[in-house]
């Protein structure tokens, strides 16, 4: 079968936009707490801890628990603003959290704006 380039251009177009997330034109989004107060520990932010009702909450993070990584970066690892956003304000579509809890259970959350 033989495609004529105006049909192809289309189909191009069609495939790009479709890709492309929703998020993309959206403006980013009005910073969001995730309600929670926590120190560094020698495995990452260990709660101390967790807002009723707030997004963490929302979530099932609870006092004990500690953040290991946010958005791939290990908590360890991260500068003091890095740290402060995450406690006191995001401005983020979304965040991915690696929990540890009890020592031993660890656990991928994913807590959108």
């Amino acid at each position: 079968m033989r495609t004529t380039p105006a049909l192809a251009l289309i189909v191009s177009f069609a495939l790009v936009f479709i890709a492309i997330p929703a998020s993309a034109n959206m403006p980013p989004p009005e910073p969001f707490k995730l309600g929670i107060t926590g120190r560094l520990n020698n495995e990452g932010l260990l709660l101390t801890s967790v807002e009723k009702g707030s997004k963490a909450d929302e979530h099932g993070l609870r006092n004990g628990d500690v953040i290991l990584a946010a958005d791939h970066i290990y908590a360890k690892s991260m500068s003091p603003k890095e740290l402060k956003e995450v406690v006191e304000g995001l401005h983020v579509w979304k965040v991915e959290l690696v929990v540890l809890r009890n020592g031993r259970d660890v656990t991928v959350l994913e807590i959108r704006a």
